[in-house]
């Protein structure tokens, strides 16, 4: 009987010692699994974005290590992605952007080679919406713009460049019948207010589904003085689909009249959606954890920028399907009630 006992005392401490106990484990809790995330260049929305997703799994998610990574750009985060060995990938994001990534996969420029990886999507940001204002009240349709001259960003970039390129080329029509002007956006600004350009790209960044926007800084400036301007759509169903044709944008957005000052008639646009993704093989439990971290903390994004105003749990899995959504992600969507 001594003996038994004697048996049972040395089977339970052995037990505690290597944490199995007699219920189940009873270790120590496993380390949360580790993310980083390749955001953009220092001062970019992105890169603010980032710190505080970093700064909210240290105070809020301790489920997640989140390091953030300042990076070049999205076009430097594809790349990178790529080039990353299969360990790597396991644990690493970034911000990504729908057009850049259409680019990529084609090996279109900047990108010398097709991009051949498959790429998981997790999550979405706010996303950026482009089209024209004018002072001109005769100029009504983006098809008045003929004859006219039209500023825009710098051709390097596509959101303000390449895609307001392609409403005026391809959905316009107007390909050699505009005057188009690549000069970045600073420059633009100073030669719609100096009446040296008919027309200027104009933007905002939206939520999609609640349509609340905050319009970008030129805009911005324009209203602020009280200047009456026209926003111009991209165009109709038939520009829309053959916009997507050459920029790979296959979202697209109405915004109602009266949403932006001055506003009379509806802005049916092409949308740009940045989102956040990985490789295939970044780890299950990763993924999992980031997007559940951004359902539960969306709402404390507004002290850290104004486009975290833009983020609701909805938006977050805009344009997401169980198809192109990392299983970790459409886990922790499908838990949350925000996808089926």
């Amino acid at each position: 009987m001594e003996f038994t006992k004697n048996l049972l005392i040395v089977a339970v401490i052995t037990a505690i010692f290597f944490g199995i106990g007699f219920g189940g484990a009873t270790g120590v809790s496993a380390e949360p699994p580790k993310m980083n995330f390749l955001a953009s260049s220092f001062g970019t929305s992105s890169y603010i974005l980032g710190v505080a997703y970093e700064d909210i799994s240290k105070r809020f998610y301790p489920d997640l290590i989140f390091n953030m990574r300042e990076t070049p750009g999205l076009i430097y985060n594809l790349k990178k992605l790529a080039t990353l060995t299969p360990e790597e990938k396991k644990e690493t994001i970034i911000t990504a952007y729908d057009g850049l990534t259409w680019l990529a996969v084609r090996g279109k420029s900047p990108f010398k080679k097709k991009l051949t990886m498959k790429i998981k999507m997790l999550c979405a940001p706010p996303a950026l919406t482009t089209y024209f204002m004018t002072k001109n009240p005769d100029i009504r349709t983006i098809e008045d713009l003929e004859g006219k001259k039209v500023a825009v960003g710098k051709k390097t970039q596509l959101g303000w460049g390449q895609h307001p390129k392609a409403y005026l080329y391809e959905g316009a029509g107007l390909e050699g019948k505009v005057k188009l002007q690549f000069v970045g956006l600073k420059h633009a600004l100073s030669a719609f207010k100096d009446n040296l350009v008919d027309a200027m790209a104009s933007g905002a960044y939206v939520n999609p589904i609640t349509y609340d926007l905050i319009l970008d800084p030129q805009t911005d400036e324009i209203l602020s003085i009280g200047q009456k301007v026209y926003f111009l759509s991209p165009g109709n169903d038939a520009a829309i689909k053959r916009i997507e044709a050459v920029t790979g944008l296959s979202h697209t957005i109405t915004i109602p009249p009266g949403k932006i000052k001055f506003q009379e008639r509806p802005i049916i646009a092409n949308l740009g959606m940045t989102y956040y993704a990985g490789a295939e093989e970044l780890r299950e439990e990763a993924a999992y954890h980031f997007v559940k971290m951004m359902i539960t903390n969306v709402d404390k994004l507004r002290k850290y920028h104004a486009l975290g105003k833009l983020m609701t749990r909805e938006s977050l899995v805009y344009g997401m399907t169980k198809e192109n959504l990392h299983s970790g992600a459409y886990r922790a969507f499908k838990e949350a009630g925000l996808i089926e």
